[in-house]
């Protein structure tokens, strides 16, 4: 379903957003399950509104950069960053830069653009970048319902192109959600063909007993009916509660806890129908299954559990595929996970870590940084206990741009968003000033050298601009740090030649 779809591309941008991984070969393990109910997350995150869409769960930050490093001997090498754009509160870009070689220039690999009509997201275009020209695309339309009160989507439309702007956009398939009462109820899943568009398949969501089930069924063209595909039952859930389920985990997507959010999901049974004659039942094959943990790392003082499990084809008995270990400490904010799973080149079912992180926060309790040990999908670099964190990701926040009328000051010292940006050759840097000040603006680059001097004067409170002009610099990133009353903000800008 295309729901599912959005669910694994919400999954890879978090995970590339915050997973270090030694080389680029293609995993050595079998991919995480994707929990079911994600593909209804995803669809609602469509209709979380600037506020809530990819945002900490404090909203009086949000996430500037997230930058990738791997350590070499006693370094740390950037090779992957992502760059974040707000207007008014919104996240209205995102830039991927990577390095070619390690402790080289960024190159821009991508570039996400998002657009909003009365603060809800209508369009999510995602271009590939080669020699800073877009080389394909795709991009997700979101049309929006209201029923009691509550806005979710209808219409969820996924195109593609190959090319640049001049090409056109091509339909691939649509899910149209149905509503009833506030709750999704329901929804269909349809492809494009030619020129008309195809049902393929269509879900249900009804409460049984205290759980919220989810059935799917196929569209059959010969017979022209529906039939019995799979279904999941997510425990001690309701429909009611599904939505504020949702706004608790996407808040959690964008900070730089990879897998930290298994440990939120609920738990959930899967099933497959399986024709027997004229007749049919449903078979469990998958499970989930949460638990308290006695296993207490970098300074937790409890922990969950999260445990996946596959039918062995015997009833009532089941094979552990993979568990997920997430620690809390007193405030339940979370300090680290471990992962484990089958070790399938040895054909063993023996359970081995593979993969851990620990989780580093600032007086803000924003999280700044994630220690990597070993690799969550290779187990060529599974981790192992007390080695040294060979990769990191680096986080870097401001708070939240409000926005400014002509005739209001700032309301306190700000750095904002360099446009445009990347740039070539210049680029206006605008910045608020709170008070009257002696204001410095300088640009440094990645060595630490001060290569401009933008601002060193005395500034009036209010809303000010100022250009840097890169003509006589080579490409690459630099920082713009303003320093002001005691204030000191950084944000980096890339120039590209």
């Amino acid at each position: 379903m295309k729901a599912q779809l959005l669910l694994i591309g919400l999954l890879i941008s978090v995970l590339t957003t915050t997973a270090f991984s030694q080389d680029r070969s293609q995993s050595s393990i079998k991919a995480l399950p994707d929990h079911p109910l994600l593909k209804i997350l995803t669809t609602l995150d469509k209709a979380s509104g600037p506020q809530k869409m990819y945002k900490t769960a404090n909203d009086a930050f949000q996430l500037n950069t997230v930058e990738q490093q791997v350590r070499n001997e006693e370094n740390w090498i950037p090779f992957q960053k992502t760059d974040n754009t707000y207007q008014s509160g919104n996240r209205v870009e995102s830039n991927g830069y990577f390095t070619s070689e390690l402790g080289g220039s960024w190159e821009l690999d991508s570039r996400e653009i998002y657009t909003y009509e009365s603060d809800l997201l209508v369009s999510n275009v995602y271009l590939s970048i080669m020699e800073n020209e877009p080389v394909s695309g795709d991009r997700t339309l979101i049309t929006y319902q209201t029923s009691a009160g509550v806005t979710l989507p209808e219409v969820i439309t996924y195109q593609y192109r190959d090319g640049g702007d001049e090409e056109p956009w091509v339909n691939e398939d649509r899910t149209t959600i149905q509503v009833d009462n506030g709750n999704i109820v329901g929804g269909t899943y349809e492809e494009w063909d030619i020129d008309s568009w195809t049902l393929v398949d269509r879900f249900t969501l009804e409460e049984i007993n205290g759980d919220l089930v989810e059935t799917t069924e196929m569209y059959d063209e010969f017979s022209e009916s529906w039939i019995n595909y799979e279904q999941y039952v997510y425990s001690n859930i309701t429909a009611s509660d599904l939505y504020e389920e949702f706004f608790s985990l996407i808040d959690q997507i964008d900070d730089g806890k990879s897998l930290y959010i298994l440990s939120l999901l609920p738990d959930y049974t899967a099933y497959e129908w399986v024709e027997d004659g004229e007749n049919g039942s449903w078979v469990a094959t998958e499970r989930q299954i949460k638990s308290p943990s006695d296993q207490l790392e970098y300074g937790a003082t409890s922990a969950v559990m999260t445990s996946v499990e596959f039918s062995t084809g015997v009833p009532d008995e089941w094979m552990i595929a993979y568990q997920a270990i997430v620690g809390f400490d007193d405030s339940e904010v979370p300090t680290g996970l471990t992962f484990y799973s089958t070790f399938d080149e040895e054909e063993s079912m023996e359970l081995q870590m593979v993969f851990s992180e620990q989780y580093l926060y600032n007086n803000d309790n924003l999280l700044t940084e994630v220690l990597k040990f070993g690799s969550w999908d290779n187990f060529f670099f599974k981790a192992a206990q007390h080695m040294h964190a060979t990769g990191r990701a680096v986080l870097t926040w401001s708070d939240v741009n409000t926005s400014i009328g002509t005739d209001e000051l700032s309301l306190n010292f700000r750095l904002n968003p360099a446009y445009p940006n990347p740039f070539n050759p210049s680029t206006v840097i605008p910045f608020q000033t709170a008070t009257a000040a002696d204001v410095t603006i300088q640009v440094f680059d990645m060595l630490g050298r001060n290569v401009a001097t933008l601002v060193d004067e005395f500034m009036t409170a209010g809303n000010h601009t100022v250009q840097f002009d890169a003509s006589g610099l080579s490409s690459g990133v630099y920082l713009v740090r303003l320093n002001g009353a005691g204030v000191q903000q950084t944000r980096s800008v890339s120039l590209i030649k």
